[in-house]
């Protein structure tokens, strides 16, 4: 094992003792602190372990009223959180400052990753001797787990990959490649594809529900067609999401970027929120292949997954799948693509500095 694996032991061995103390801790209530995106999840998947959770600590102040699964969302000075005492940080850029500032007025913080990754540690080896196909894979996959464990990134720079999404040979070297890009943002991939397979390509799918985005989707697919001498409509342009079904979703920002635009089954209750188009992959190829698919859809990677089943069994297209937004998408991603084949083989990569932009690649020989 990597000496990130050494590491990630150690502190896995340290922290267990707390992580006990908190899941002890579940019957009488923890608090959750970051009501973004990670914090959203973490609610949803401690109430699935049977925890009673108190409330939910932002900073942001037009967070505070609001709900998440019937848990209120308050000020981080609220009374509920002193009197409560157990706290998992979910704010997962800032988790180590906060649990450091909250241990220091007298409670007990742990940051929720840390807490995931020790008491799923067995499901996280099994990926990495099991699944993983290179060395640098798992160090890769060491140095993330490392990085929940320690609240610091630092470990992800050393693994730092170029060439997001193309990295690996036959992941844009093709002039057969139909290429699916969901959540295609403003057309930063479908132009890295393009310049990575030097403009020789079959056809592109480009999925984003976002209108700000699409629009710049839209002018960006318009020049780069008019700068390598593209067929008209050889990029198809989707305003819509992908999902496990198709239908309509609710578009929500949680995060703040818009780039970080999800899409949330639509609540009776919550009628103001604007909505979008999503199909399942099935549903819109309707039997027309694919060979290349990437996924960045702020953590409907794993539905995209089942809305694309058959199209996974009939084509085996190659992937490029984020597997960064949930910290269970690390090991569920791969487990789930390898129940639909299991001649499907994996590397990990990671190509950001921060916990962000971990990216799964399958492909079968």
């Amino acid at each position: 094992m990597s000496d990130f694996w050494t590491r990630a032991a150690d502190l896995r061995a340290e922290q267990q003792p707390l992580v006990s103390r908190f899941q002890a801790a579940f019957s009488t209530g923890i608090v959750v602190y970051g009501a973004g995106f990670v914090g959203t999840w973490a609610v949803q998947y401690l109430q699935g372990l049977g925890a009673k959770i108190v409330c939910v600590v932002d900073r942001n102040p037009a967070k505070w009223h609001t709900a998440i699964r019937g848990v209120p969302v308050v000020a981080p000075e609220d009374p509920a959180v002193a009197e409560t005492g157990w706290v998992l940080v979910a704010a997962r850029h800032a988790a180590k400052a906060v649990v450091e500032q909250l241990t220091a007025t007298g409670l007990t913080a742990l940051s929720f990753d840390a807490f995931f990754a020790v008491s799923r540690y067995p499901d996280i080896l099994e990926i990495n001797e099991a699944f993983l196909a290179d060395e640098l894979s798992r160090q890769t996959l060491g140095a993330v787990v490392l990085a929940w464990l320690s609240g610091s990134p630092a470990p992800c720079r050393d693994v730092q990959a170029p060439d997001q999404y193309f990295c690996l040979p036959g992941f844009a070297d093709d002039d057969r490649h139909i290429f699916i890009d969901a959540g295609a943002y403003v057309g930063d991939t479908v132009e890295k594809f393009i310049w990575a397979c030097h403009g020789a390509f079959k056809r592109i799918h480009a999925f984003e529900p976002g209108e700000r985005q699409f629009a710049a989707l839209r002018r960006r697919t318009e020049r780069l067609t008019a700068e390598w001498a593209l067929d008209d409509g050889q990029i198809a342009l989707v305003n819509a999401g992908v999902a496990e079904a198709s239908g309509r979703m609710a578009c929500v920002n949680v995060s703040g970027p818009a780039q970080s635009l999800n899409l949330v089954e639509a609540a009776a209750d919550r009628d103001d929120l604007p909505t979008s188009a999503v199909y399942s992959l099935d549903d819109y190829l309707q039997g027309q292949p694919a060979s290349l698919i990437k996924a960045d859809v702020e953590g409907l990677e794993l539905a995209l997954l089942r809305g694309a089943a058959a199209t996974i069994r009939r084509c085996g297209p190659k992937m490029a799948l984020s597997v960064y937004h949930f910290p269970s998408d690390i090991f569920e991603i791969p487990a789930y693509v390898r129940s639909l084949d299991s001649s499907y083989r994996f590397a990990l990569r990671h190509h950001s500095p921060l916990l962000m932009e971990t990216v799964l690649y399958c492909w079968k020989e």
